[in-house]
């Protein structure tokens, strides 16, 4: 229950769409595509990944081979920037090529030039999420549909009351212990890097039992969501709380486009659910 919930917010805060060759999703910057008789062919590319690439980063663009060859009906070549050069190339993440500074961890990029595409992020993690938006967005059977001149930069970081992050540091209640995975997965898929921190005065989001304790806006007994001084409570009794915390929280996403960012104050339920704006 706890996973399917966690996600459903996470995933909110990614989705996106295409009219008329636009995006619709006002969280990211707008792009345009061209129309398919004007794709940037890729059959005289080559793809180049560092030889050091992580294998989430291999297992990412072996995924874009794949796609490729579904769509355009060939396998492009994949190499390592060690060995590996074409003449035109589509270089993923960060390599010997450079072109990458500059970039937060939860930021990406995709361009064109006349060398070819750079599709890359400033983590494993950023670099996953722009070959995943490289793919939805802009592979088509014909090719790539965009400009000669195309450039696309994203910033996935979550903002909690008024400090922004581009990594998220977790600390979990001991009750709670087993849903660490779920919400990192969960972060991963947005392009932003999570992991588990052992110390809770490093952490900016904190899963906990201890309501009357860790977050005094929420009476003991209750459950809800607190954003205070940067950092997110999700607080409940149990995981089972925790799980309906996050549906009421997946509402205020959806109602309020997807952003994930979370202005100081509470949102508060409890037995009989009610809700205050924060």
């Amino acid at each position: 229950m706890f996973a399917l919930m966690i996600a459903s917010i996470l995933l909110c805060s990614c989705s996106s769409d295409k009219d008329n060759g636009k995006n619709n999703d006002d969280t990211q910057p707008s792009f345009e595509t061209v129309d398919p008789s004007q794709a940037i062919d890729l059959k005289d590319y080559v793809m180049i990944r560092s030889d050091s690439s992580s294998k989430e980063v291999k297992d990412a663009a072996v995924d874009l081979r794949m796609a490729i060859q579904k769509q355009c009906g060939f396998l492009p070549d994949l190499k390592t920037d060690f060995t590996g050069k074409g003449d035109l190339e589509i270089v993923i993440g960060k390599t010997k090529r450079g072109g990458v500074d500059g970039l937060n961890k939860a930021q990406y990029m995709i361009k064109h030039t006349e060398k070819g595409f750079l599709i890359a992020g400033g983590s494993d993690e950023a670099t996953i999420a722009a070959l995943k938006f490289f793919e939805e967005n802009l592979l088509s059977p014909s090719g790539v549909l965009c400009t000669s001149d195309f450039e696309y930069k994203a910033d996935n970081s979550v903002k909690i009351g008024d400090k922004t992050y581009d990594e998220i540091k977790i600390f979990v209640g001991f009750i709670l212990e087993n849903c660490s995975e779920t919400v990192i997965s969960s972060f991963k898929l947005l392009g932003v890097p999570a992991s588990v921190c052992d110390d809770e005065s490093k952490a900016n989001i904190v899963l906990t039992a201890d309501a009357d304790i860790k977050v005094n806006t929420i009476p003991k007994g209750n459950w809800g969501v607190s954003a205070q001084n940067g950092i997110l409570y999700i607080v409940g009794r149990n995981d089972y709380d925790v799980s309906s915390v996050c549906s009421y929280v997946s509402e205020y996403f959806s109602s309020n486009k997807g952003k994930f960012s979370f202005k100081d104050g509470v949102l508060k339920m409890d037995k009989n659910p009610s809700k205050e704006e924060f």
